[in-house]
């Protein structure tokens, strides 16, 4: 969650600078964080073990995709879009500014069936 509020501001500044790679940089650190938390909660263990954990777990998880969703978007339009389509967010609903708000998503919100936004490459063809 912290680094939910850190980076925003790190990919500010490097923006405004014009280092727009050590902007993506900022966001890869909380990618890669994002998915060492996600190993570490192990969610999908806790369902029936520890519901309440298991939801706070899934919320941190959505606040961090919904951070990197906006701050992809300058940089991938289409699948910032659709990340946070995913996460029943939309761009005119959501910006750098807003991630100054959270939590980002009222309890119980449902979200629609996920869908892959990256295509698997296939190193075959």
């Amino acid at each position: 969650v912290e680094l939910c509020k850190d980076v925003p501001q790190k990919v500010r500044k490097e923006m405004q600078a014009l280092h727009f790679n050590k902007a993506l940089d900022a966001i890869w650190e909380l990618v890669t964080a994002s998915n060492k938390y996600m190993d570490t909660a192990k969610p999908w263990e806790l369902k029936k073990s520890d519901p309440e954990a298991m939801a706070h777990s899934l919320r941190v998880l959505i606040e961090a995709l919904r951070t990197i969703a906006v701050l992809l978007t300058p940089f991938m339009p289409e699948s910032g879009e659709k990340m946070l389509g995913q996460l029943a967010l939309f761009s005119q609903d959501t910006n750098m500014a807003s991630l100054e708000t959270i939590p980002a998503m009222e309890e119980g919100k449902v979200l629609p069936a996920p869908v892959g936004i990256f295509p698997r490459i296939d190193v075959a063809e």
